[in-house]
């Protein structure tokens, strides 16, 4: 019996840690966002405070997720192998630290006048590309050939029951609540009754809610998309080895091979997956209609936006949207109140010039 007791006061005790630091998170991310272009070292400092929050949450999403009545936090956790959780793991922990360690790299390029270090960082970031298009290969794999969705692991953005009281509230475990604790916390019954419906993605089995790759070009499709990352990083380090040897280093065509070549790598998968669906007719035999799950659904509308970050690459954003968005900040800047979000956006313009990992995928 007091066993029983210890181990829920270490449960009541990890539950109040969660929502604690839930409490405080949006306020660093928030203090974060608004630090580069203060002083010196401010986006190193930034950065150091959303990897170690991502690093905190991933930890604690885990352990929210065991219990979560979410689609995608079911999914991401279940048990496809050893291989898969730590592939899984890994590939959000190199998502966490992958800006972290280019602005440290940078600012040491910076301090380097013989050119050393700026080798040195395209090798790391070709090798952090390398790593991720090897453990997103192995996730492909062990799930059976399914696609893979983002993030790979269970995250608060996805997955609203990921809050221990919402988690507790919707399995019964603190036993019946009266009218008016219902009306206390959900403003109504009907809001409570709402929260705590079920759809299709909660009566079907984990491995049921993303359907397995049917055909040739879907597997093709999502390769294309694994492997355009890292085609895209190598076609930009040959660009930058000729660059180095070029004793007139003016704008050629050859700058806009790396990101012609990314963008028909991602059009070409797009085109490819949109054939596979409309060829496919096998159907989940948990679903009720032929209609996606919503981790399917969620996923293909991350990959339809995912488009927008060519506007901030390359030529187009030196050519096109980087004088566009210079413009409307120096008209905005002395507005009021508005002219802050203005100096916020503009703060960013250096650092989207100089890092690699705020375009990439």
């Amino acid at each position: 019996m007091s066993n029983d007791i210890g181990s829920v006061r270490n449960v009541n005790r990890k539950d109040k840690v969660i929502a604690l630091s839930k409490s405080i998170e949006p306020t660093l991310r928030t203090l974060a966002w608004l630090l580069p272009g203060r002083f010196d070292d401010s986006e190193l400092v930034a950065e150091m405070i959303f990897s170690s929050l991502n690093m905190l949450t991933q930890s604690q999403d885990a352990h929210s997720a065991k219990h979560s009545l979410n689609a995608h936090s079911r999914y991401t956790s279940s048990n496809w192998g050893r291989l898969h959780a730590l592939s899984a793991k890994l590939l959000s922990l190199t998502t966490s630290l992958q800006l972290l360690g280019e602005i440290v790299m940078h600012r040491r390029e910076k301090r380097d006048e013989q050119g050393r270090y700026a080798r040195h960082r395209w090798n790391y970031i070709t090798a952090i590309e390398a790593l991720k298009f090897t453990l997103k290969l192995v996730i492909l794999l062990k799930t059976q050939l399914r696609p893979l969705v983002t993030p790979c692991t269970p995250s608060r953005d996805q997955d609203v029951s990921l809050d221990p009281e919402c988690d507790e509230a919707n399995r019964g475990v603190r036993g019946a609540r009266s009218v008016v604790d219902l009306k206390t916390k959900y403003g109504s019954v009907d809001n409570y009754l709402h929260a705590t419906a079920l759809d299709t993605d909660s009566l079907t089995p984990p491995s049921a809610l993303v359907r397995p790759l049917s055909s040739g070009a879907q597997v093709f499709s999502e390769l294309m998309l694994i492997a355009e990352p890292l085609v895209y990083v190598l076609a930009l380090r040959r660009q930058f080895a000729r660059t180095q040897t070029r004793t007139k280093p003016w704008r050629t065509k050859s700058e806009w091979t790396p990101l012609l070549l990314s963008l028909s790598m991602s059009v070409m998968s797009r085109q490819l997956r949109k054939y596979g669906h409309k060829s496919r007719s096998g159907v989940s035999p948990y679903s009720f209609d032929v209609n996606k799950s919503s981790i399917e659904a969620n996923e293909q509308n991350r990959r339809e936006q995912s488009f927008i970050r060519y506007l901030l690459r390359g030529p187009i954003w030196h050519d096109f949207t980087k004088p566009r968005v210079e413009s409307v900040v120096s008209r905005l800047q002395n507005w009021p109140l508005v002219g802050i979000a203005a100096g916020i956006v503009g703060d960013y313009i250096p650092l989207i010039d100089d890092y690699h990992f705020y375009t990439s995928q």
